[in-house]
């Protein structure tokens, strides 16, 4: 019996019923009878058969490359090397100084723990270097929160006891986030896979009544939102501090999301960054088009890339701007011939799995929301392969990346 799925594994199939690399092709009565053969068109040629992930076949046979079809779920090797990440064969010993505080023991070894932490850290999208030989992982968070879980053997101490220690270390970024962190990471080493949080949900305090009347005022007008964009974009021609730049996108990321600006606000400037009313949009063209290689240029790109996704986001959300009647022309070459090729190079290139995931929201809200990014799309494929290697690394290190492609695969075959 086979089970079609849509995760990344092909077979190729003919009339004679050959074999491939992967698995025994199956027969064509055997295809017939599968659920999803009602869309699917069979010819003597080669075919690649291909599912994509709202159910609905793809074929290409120029390609053996695939992002769905048929897998034999019995290969355990697969799923181990898609799976396991961290695999710690021994914990390092407990070194002479002292630990960091909050360290705890397990009464667990130290595989066990080690892919506890994995799974969660995955399921966080948290993006991760591990380093078997020392029981070390290296940890950074969206918002570049950089942390080290070290696994050490609790039997080479002076107590003898029996299990692993586990000592979660902040290397650098925000103390509250990695409070968070950590407690996260604590509870998934023992064994609570119920406890994963999504990274964006926090604790909300209530507003005092006294402070109601503040919060209740009108929104800023234009004018105060044109002048900060104005500003925003005096801060890169005359000031070359990446760091003070880099705060002044953050504070354009944060005015862009409707979770923290009033909705109204976010909305219009989003509009005015798209219609490019003060420059600030070929400024982030520029930072996207650019090469970047270490950790600020990163940062700054990170902080470009989220701009642009709450700014579309919202523009969907609210007032479908996108139609052709209704951008202008200017606009729409930019998001063509400007914006698309660096987001299917960012994506194709994933050097950053954070920046890769919002190039692929930005691209997944472009392509059900734009008629010309999406014919542009829809004939390139470079884009699908970017896309499908985007989501097979997403599948074994970042499931925020992996959806997200997914999504905008559908989003292509499906429109």
């Amino acid at each position: 019996q086979m089970k079609i799925e849509t995760p990344f594994y092909y077979t190729t199939m003919n009339n004679d019923n050959t074999k491939n690399d992967k698995c025994s092709a199956p027969t064509r009565r055997q295809i017939e009878k599968a659920p999803i053969f009602n869309c699917m068109q069979m010819n003597t040629q080669q075919t690649t058969i291909k599912t994509d992930f709202c159910g609905s076949p793809r074929y290409n046979n120029s390609t053996k490359r695939s992002y769905g079809g048929f897998r034999d779920k019995s290969d355990d090797n697969h799923k181990k090397q898609r799976i396991e990440r961290w695999i710690v064969s021994k914990a390092q010993p407990i070194p002479s100084y002292a630990l960091e505080r909050g360290t705890i023991l397990i009464h667990e070894d130290a595989q066990t723990v080690a892919t506890w932490i994995d799974a969660d850290i995955k399921a966080r999208s948290v993006e991760a270097i591990f380093d078997s030989d020392k029981a070390l992982a290296i940890c950074t968070t969206e918002s570049f929160l950089k942390y080290y879980i070290t696994l050490y053997d609790a039997i080479s101490g002076v107590d003898g006891k029996k299990g692993t220690i586990i000592e979660v270390q902040r290397r650098k970024g925000c103390s509250l986030e990695f409070m968070k962190q950590r407690r996260a990471i604590l509870s998934a080493a023992k064994g609570n896979k119920d406890t994963i949080r999504n990274d964006t949900q926090g604790d909300y305090l209530s507003i005092p009544p006294s402070m109601m009347d503040e919060c209740s005022r009108s929104p800023p007008s234009d004018e105060f939102l044109k002048g900060t964009l104005e500003r925003v974009v005096d801060q890169f021609h005359t000031n070359s501090d990446r760091d003070g730049q880099l705060m002044s996108l953050d504070h354009l990321a944060c005015m862009t999301n409707p979770d923290t600006s009033n909705s109204q606000t976010s909305l219009r400037v989003a509009k005015m960054i798209i219609e490019n009313e003060t420059g600030i949009r070929d400024i982030i063209g520029i930072i996207l088009s650019s090469s970047y290689q270490d950790e600020v240029s990163i940062k700054v790109r990170h902080s470009s890339l989220t701009i642009m996704a709450n700014s579309l986001g919202v523009l969907f959300k609210n007032q479908n701007i996108f139609n052709d009647d209704q951008l202008a022309q200017e606009g729409q070459e930019w998001l063509v011939h400007s914006l698309l090729p660096c987001l299917v190079d960012d994506i194709g290139g994933c050097k950053s799995l954070h920046n890769a995931f919002l190039s692929s929201k930005c691209l997944n809200l472009l392509v059900k929301n734009c008629p010309a990014v999406r014919m542009k799309a829809g004939t390139d494929r470079k884009l699908m392969d970017n896309l499908e290697n985007a989501a097979t690394m997403g599948e074994v290190n970042h499931l925020k990346l992996e959806r997200e492609a997914k999504f905008t695969i559908n989003a292509l075959v499906c429109h």
